[in-house]
């Protein structure tokens, strides 16, 4: 990766030309760019109940619904009722609209001297108030009117548009909408303020949904943009600090805006956050590169040897961090509903496009954006903040001086996280999008409190025979059912409604006959005499199958879900054989996704984390790595289900994807801190020093990326739409989780159970074979080897220091674990020095002095970097006391060694 960067960094003129060619290939995609709002994005596209929809669609039209209401306190009226009869025949004339229910098209069913009128409750317009009068008693007094058209009151009435969606056209909804503001616009010139008109269903949710996306897109986002470098700046001071992630970001979003345009991947409520994330996220790793700079600058570094550094000290975390946050979004791809598969794909895909941008501009731009100067200072060194620095100390000692109290308050927090998450509810619901007082949902429950539910599904029956449904047994078994669903829904419409409203109204509107007929012959009778174009809503042609249509204020999926299995229960226990009835509907369809959103959660949050856990091992080539790496980084998923659970958001489409969110950018600190922690390790005397320094020099990178995700991801909570703005609360709540925890539980649990040994690192270089053939561990297993090296400590040396010197007092022995080291030793007249020699990896030096316990005989020095294993007199002591056997074969073969190499002396 450094070789990489560098490579990017010498032929920089060619990387910015390559990202330059890649904005223009995919900026032409950005105009083609669409919006989809439909409910096709949360239906899972293999759900076999799809095509069992659309076969009912076909047979009883669309359970889509766009009401118009009229709202008045004299309704029945003769200008008012006028007014709904050109609202009905306006609306007839709309693409897309199949049939229209208003209280000019519905027929009032009533018996005369035997006889079954069907004519229209409103034949016509009435001349005077009389007629009018007698239209509303009628209309109040028909049952079947009531909830569907007429309120009980008789104060408001429903237009009802049943909707034959085109998902081939994604401006329908709009173009519906608009077609019916036109209809009310003209008719409010008319009617005056007097009349209240307005608009509801899905059509005008749907449309409303695009609207919040647009608002959100065009205000949210350049928020996002200030709050998130506002914060880079106030922590770093540097305008390179917020140029760059200006710079990257803006590049990323044009990219992967213009690859969904390309792709066909719309905007919806869920991928409509997928430009401030890339903003937000993309900007974390800009954080750590240029803090890394920083760092190089200070320890006096200038020019292209600080980015040369930079690179070669962030630049695998760097990758690896890209890496984790891509996996955290790329397990989403997998999900079953279009719309978080598309997240998925354009997420994961920005945050490559991101990488990319960044490793191709950062270290360049860093290098051009430096000032120019021979002292660190003058080139923009790392200067922090006095409280920055005082809060860094604090933070490195609590956490590893407090560690058992650190990890007992992690644990109990997970406990409550876990407790709470219990309260979860998985629920898809269409109108949850929007806050509870959103203008929009209020004149749902208006509708719903003075009709029935502006939400609608259908229970199909299917008799398996032609003229099934004229069989009194099997017809009065579907009434059964009709009512059973009455008591769980608003209103509920159908065949067995019309046949009990005929039978009774023959029977001079006698309410003992309000039932089925007994006979074939009167059921066939009264199908005939019914308007056929009730019929057409509720039968087939050939007499077949019917459909109960069921209107309720409930669309979210978990009541739908429950209501469908209680249907499921009574046909199930009251059906004859051969008597088959299924729910469906555009909702229900919706409610199946939320099943699979909750086994899709856990199925990708498990795949992530054993991808993280096998990158990190793979990473620090240890097991051990890999499980500590988890335990800091699942206090933020568990912070994450905790607060939904206390919060009460339920787990739907917009926050499904939270947790893999959290956990995919948690991780990308832990990973920061913990190649840090190796780097420590070889400059510091102890593990407690290496996790100190390592927080010490993480604690801004981690400070400033956190801060800035947070302050990013509150912006959302700004949102018109309530699942983004929970989107937000949840992502910024588990991200201040993934900062403490990064910050306090990351260094107690490392120091507590060291993340590297002196023996793993050992391994790391040199294989257990050659370990145990080297001279001095020579006759010992490997787990005599391995308690050896564990009581030594690691040190690294900079090619061209000495690392002893010849007459220096010292005990220490050396054991190379890579690199190379001179042995010089100065003439007995002080001329100049003599080569006697050189050390390589697995050799052991320093032992005379050791054994003898005089000065230093030769000065060694390291050829290139060196890395070693440092074992001083107290550690070979304990050794002795501790493991006799062991000492008495690693000092036979020191004395063995030593002899040999006097030998080698004494013949130069």
């Amino acid at each position: 990766m450094t070789k990489l960067l560098n490579w990017l960094l010498a032929h920089h003129r060619v990387s910015f030309l390559a990202v330059f060619v890649l904005t223009l290939a995919f900026a032409p995609g950005v105009p083609r760019i669409s919006f989809d709002t439909s409910a096709n994005m949360l239906v899972q596209e293999d759900d076999p109940q799809r095509v069992f929809y659309d076969e009912a669609r076909e047979t009883f039209g669309d359970d889509l619904i766009l009401s118009i209401v009229v709202k008045s306190d004299h309704l029945f009226s003769p200008p008012l009722l006028a007014a709904i009869e050109r609202i009905t025949g306006a609306a007839e004339s709309i693409p897309g609209v199949n049939r229209v229910v208003s209280l000019s098209t519905v027929s009032d069913l009533r018996g005369r001297d035997g006889f079954l009128e069907t004519d229209y409750l409103v034949p016509s317009i009435p001349e005077d108030e009389t007629a009018a009068a007698e239209i509303r008693t009628n209309a109040l007094g028909n049952d079947l009117f009531q909830g569907e058209v007429i309120s009980k009151d008789g104060r408001t009435t429903a237009v009802n548009l049943f909707v034959a969606d085109d998902p081939a056209n994604r401006q329908f909804n709009q173009q519906l909408v608009d077609a019916v503001e036109q209809i009310l616009q003209r008719e409010r010139k008319i009617l005056g303020r007097e009349v209240e008109l307005y608009q509801a269903g899905n059509s005008v949710l749907k449309v409303s949904m695009l609207r919040s996306i647009r608002r959100d897109m065009t205000l949210l986002l350049p928020v996002a943009f200030v709050v998130v470098f506002a914060t880079i700046f106030f922590l770093y001071r540097r305008g390179s600090a917020v140029v760059i992630p200006l710079v990257t970001g803006t590049i990323s979003v044009i990219i992967t805006v213009g690859f969904m345009g390309y792709a066909g991947i719309p905007f919806n409520p869920i991928t409509a956050i997928i430009p401030i994330l890339l903003v937000v996220i993309g900007a974390t790793e800009d954080i750590h590169l240029i803090s890394e700079h920083g760092l190089a600058l200070s320890r006096g570094k200038i020019g292209r040897a600080a980015v040369e550094s930079m690179n070669a000290k962030g630049g695998l975390a760097a990758l690896l961090t890209a890496l984790t946050t891509f996996l955290g979004f790329a397990t989403i791809i997998g999900n079953a509903i279009p719309a978080l598969r598309d997240f998925g794909i354009a997420a994961s895909f920005g945050i490559a496009i991101n990488f990319v941008v960044t490793i191709a501009t950062v270290p360049p731009l860093l290098l051009l954006l430096s000032p120019r100067g021979d002292h660190p200072t003058r080139a923009g060194g790392d200067r922090q903040a006095p409280w920055l620095l005082r809060s860094a100390r604090f933070v490195a000692r609590f956490g590893t001086r407090h560690r058992s109290t650190v990890i007992a308050l992690a644990f109990l927090l997970g406990i409550l996280c876990l407790l709470a998450s219990q309260r979860i509810v998985v629920n898809t619901n269409y109108l949850s999008f929007f806050h509870e007082d959103a203008p929009l949902r209020r004149s749902f429950e208006d509708i719903s409190e003075q009709l029935a539910g502006a939400n609608s599904f259908y229970v199909v029956i299917n008799t398996g025979e032609e003229d099934g449904l004229k069989n009194p047994a099997t017809l009065k078994a579907i009434a059964g059912l009709a009512d059973f669903l009455s008591n769980r829904a608003d209103k509920v419409s159908g065949f067995p409604f019309l046949i009990r409203k005929a039978h009774q109204e023959i029977n001079d509107g006698d309410t003992t006959f309000h039932r089925i007929p007994d006979t074939t012959e009167l059921i066939a009778q009264y199908s005939i005499l019914l308007n056929q174009d009730d019929l057409d809503r509720f039968v087939s042609p050939d007499f077949s199958s019917t459909c109960l249509l069921a209107r309720t204020n409930e669309a979210g999926s978990l009541h739908l879900r429950m209501l469908a299995n209680e249907i499921n229960g009574y046909v199930e226990a009251h059906f004859p054989r051969g008597l088959e009835a299924a729910v469906t509907g555009e909702l229900i369809l919706v409610a199946n996704g939320s099943d699979q959103i909750a086994e899709g959660i856990w199925y990708s949050l498990g795949f992530l984390l054993l991808a993280v856990f096998v990158v990190i091992s793979l990473l620090f080539w240890s097991l051990k790595a890999g499980l500590l790496s988890m335990i800091p980084n699942i206090i933020p998923v568990m912070v994450n289900f905790g607060a939904m659970g206390l919060l009460g958001i339920q787990l739907g489409p917009g926050t499904f994807s939270v947790a893999m969110i959290a956990f995919g950018i948690a991780v990308d600190d832990t990973i920061h801190f913990m190649a840090r922690y190796l780097k420590e390790l070889k400059t510091t005397e102890t593990d407690t020093e290496a996790v100190e320094s390592s927080v010490m020099k993480e604690f801004r990178p981690v400070l400033a990326s956190t801060v800035a995700l947070v302050a990013g991801f509150l912006v959302l909570s700004f949102s018109e739409f309530a699942s983004t703005a929970e989107f937000g609360i949840l992502a910024a709540t588990s991200l201040a989780a993934a900062l403490i925890s990064d910050l306090f539980l990351a260094p107690a649990v490392i120091g507590t159970v060291p993340l590297i040994s002196s023996w793993d690192y050992l391994l790391l270089k040199i294989s257990p074979d050659r370990l145990r053939q080297s001279q001095i561990f020579k006759g010992l297993k490997p787990s005599q080897i391995r308690r050896m090296a564990l009581t030594g400590s690691l040190l690294t040396v900079n090619q061209g220091e000495t690392v002893i010197r010849q007459g220096d007092l010292g005990s220490d022995v050396y054991f190379i674990v890579e690199g190379r080291a001179r042995v010089l030793m100065t003439e007995a007249d002080g001329s100049g020095e003599r080569t006697l020699g050189e050390y390589q990896r697995g050799d052991l030096f320093g032992e005379m002095a050791f054994i003898t316990g005089e000065p230093r005989s030769a000065t060694v020095v390291a050829v290139n970097d060196l890395e070693l294993l440092r074992i001083d007199e107290q550690a070979l002591n304990r050794v002795r006391q501790n493991y006799p056997r062991i000492a008495l074969v690693f000092f036979h073969n020191l004395s063995h060694l030593l002899s040999e190499r006097l030998k080698r002396t004494n013949q130069q």
